[in-house]
């Protein structure tokens, strides 16, 4: 576009309005005149373009724990809707989506659960703006929590045009926020009770495997050091022992076999916490658990017992009153 300034000679234009199209996103002014030089000058006023911002909420989280992304799309007062928008997220490692919604008109959102990516095509941008939303969890597997020690804050970036775009331009600034992870290993015990059984029917102790924290989602395998093999009892305890999502604890059982074997003595069955498979999966506590297996059978056969004795003077004195108690009965006949 190229206005003349009007008339001929030394005539000054006193100025002009044109109405540009939102999309253009750069203006060229040039002076242009024969013979001398000429001036030109001008003020320009034009909107932002549409643009885009991100945020966590909340900006910690624990392995295991959950956080609400939220993607503003704004648009710059253009009193219309805006067209052709698109947007990607790639979420750093390891976080993944829970689920995902939009606010935005129409168009296709791609945020599958267990991803690590959404996107947004083919979307219109309302006058107001609106917004993506998505659930996202830091995983508690082995593999990140060992990725929250050694990246305990990511930021997660959106940079246009790659990644933000619509049909009449954007502003390409890149939108990014950050995310803090922080851990500490839970810690283990095991106690088994009763920590006594007798080598009889139905003697079972019941061993209890704690934390002082809930299982992430994949649960929490905890090593064991089992009992030795011995015939005098049996167990269902197995290495690793698994405290499933979101639980504390997890059992299993210590049983006395049952026997009639005079003089067998005792035995003690030992259940310990042996050292993780990955050193941040979890500390040691109070270990081992003891349960000791006891003879409760008598001995065999039966031991004659003495008859109690009368000593010699007990023994004449019984004679004599045997004696007079006879003569009486004479007497009285």
């Amino acid at each position: 576009m190229q206005p003349y300034t009007p008339g001929s000679g030394n005539i000054q234009s006193n100025g002009g309005y044109i109405t540009l199209p939102p999309y253009v996103r750069e203006i060229t002014v040039t002076a242009k005149g024969s013979g001398n030089n000429d001036f030109s000058g001008t003020d320009i006023y034009f909107a932002d373009a549409p643009s885009v911002s991100k945020a966590f909420a909340p900006a910690a989280v624990n392995p295991g724990g959950q956080t609400t992304l939220t993607i503003t799309l704004k648009n710059p007062d253009l009193g219309a809707p805006i067209p052709g928008m698109n947007v990607t997220d790639l979420l750093p490692s390891p976080l993944k989506i829970v689920s995902a919604s939009h606010t935005c008109t129409g168009g296709s959102l791609s945020a599958a659960a267990g991803s690590s990516s959404l996107s947004l095509t083919g979307a219109t941008l309302p006058t107001a703006g609106c917004a993506i939303t998505a659930v996202l969890e830091w995983p508690s597997d082995s593999a990140s929590i060992s990725a929250c020690f050694a990246t305990p804050t990511l930021t997660n970036r959106i940079t246009p045009p790659a990644q933000f775009n619509t049909a009449i331009g954007q502003l390409n600034t890149e939108a990014d926020a950050e995310l803090s992870c922080s851990y500490t290993s839970p810690v283990v015990n095991v106690a088994c009770t009763p920590n006594e059984l007798f080598d009889s029917a139905n003697q079972v102790s019941v061993c209890t495997i704690s934390s002082n924290a809930p299982a992430g989602t994949s649960g929490l395998n905890v090593n064991l050091t089992l009992p030795a093999s011995n015939p005098r009892y049996s167990s269902t305890c197995a290495s690793p022992i698994t405290i499933p999502a979101g639980q504390t604890s997890a059992t299993c059982n210590i049983a006395a076999t049952a026997n009639t074997v005079a003089g067998d003595g005792e035995v003690t069955a030992s259940l310990a916490i042996a050292a993780p498979s990955d050193v941040n999966d979890y500390t040691i506590g109070i270990t081992p658990a003891q349960v000791v297996i006891k003879d409760d059978d008598q001995s065999g056969g039966s031991v004659a017992k003495a008859v109690p004795t009368l000593k010699e003077w007990a023994l004449i004195a019984m004679a004599a009153l045997l004696a007079l108690f006879g003569a009486s009965r004479l007497r009285r006949r």
